[in-house]
């Protein structure tokens, strides 16, 4: 076979060997990544972010797939990778904080069902080439469920259901840390993870987010508990001309309103 085009991140020398005597390397050009991205190279810009979309697809594929974590394939297509039950029903991953406090988040737990079986829970992530606003692996997270520890329902529907039953109480911080729980153990505690692109290239990712402070802020919407605090304000009364001896008091009125409030 002739005209065989091989794109790689690798050098030609990392590639003669794999080759074998079935095909020979003829002639083989190099181009800066970034040059690639920014359509500054002699390749097509549309064709070259294509090229640089895939590798890196497949060097996150072929380095978490070498992991001890599951694999579940997402409803739109993607696979997904979680942790697996070991010998204890809940696992914890102990990591740093952006405040640099040791903590633990806890990355697979249990329901259980009242039939009396378990529900296991596993936390997943999801990794996917992007090229703004920097060239960067955006990374998601998923909640993946199984009733053995290991082998995920096979129900979409199912998954749906019970994803929106068990992660309704959580919050951005428990998304969070649990997100940076899981870089940190895929690092082995190091500062980034190193993907293997060739025998000596690696795609380093920072396993910590770029920080900035924001001058736009979110006030978070009260809860249910807040709302019943807030006080509302007086309606104004009619005026009534009472009869007598059907006059009350106003302190009689509040007292009243006060034990409502304590009711809800």
């Amino acid at each position: 076979m002739d005209n065989i085009e091989l794109v790689t991140f690798a050098p030609a020398e990392d590639i003669r060997p794999a080759l074998g005597d079935s095909a020979k390397l003829v002639t083989s050009n190099s181009f800066d990544v970034m040059d690639v991205v920014r359509g500054k190279s002699r390749l097509d810009s549309k064709q070259g972010r294509y090229f640089v979309s895939r590798l890196l697809k497949e060097c996150w594929t072929r380095w978490i797939g070498a992991s001890a974590l599951g694999i579940y394939t997402l409803s739109n297509g993607p696979n997904c990778h979680f942790f697996k039950k070991t010998d204890q029903s809940n696992v914890d991953v102990r990591f740093t904080t952006l405040q640099g406090k040791q903590t633990y988040r806890r990355v697979v737990g249990y329901t259980t069902e009242p039939d009396g079986n378990r529900r296991y829970w596993h936390f997943g992530i999801q990794a996917r080439p992007v090229f703004a606003p920097s060239l960067a692996y955006l990374i998601s997270s998923h909640v993946v469920f199984t009733s053995d520890g290991v082998t995920p329902w096979t129900s979409h529907r199912k998954m749906h259901s019970a994803r929106r039953r068990q992660c309704k109480s959580w919050f951005n911080p428990e998304w969070r840390d649990r997100l940076l729980a899981t870089l940190h153990w895929l690092s082995q505690g190091n500062t980034s993870l190193r993907i293997p692109a060739g025998k000596e290239i690696f795609i380093e990712v920072a396993v910590t987010p770029e920080q900035f402070e924001s001058q736009v802020s979110y006030a978070d919407p009260p809860t249910r508990k807040e709302r019943l605090l807030i006080v509302q304000p007086e309606q104004p009364q009619d005026v009534v001309e009472e009869e007598e001896g059907q006059i009350e008091s106003d302190d009689e009125e509040e007292f009243d309103t006060d034990d409502e409030e304590d009711e809800l």
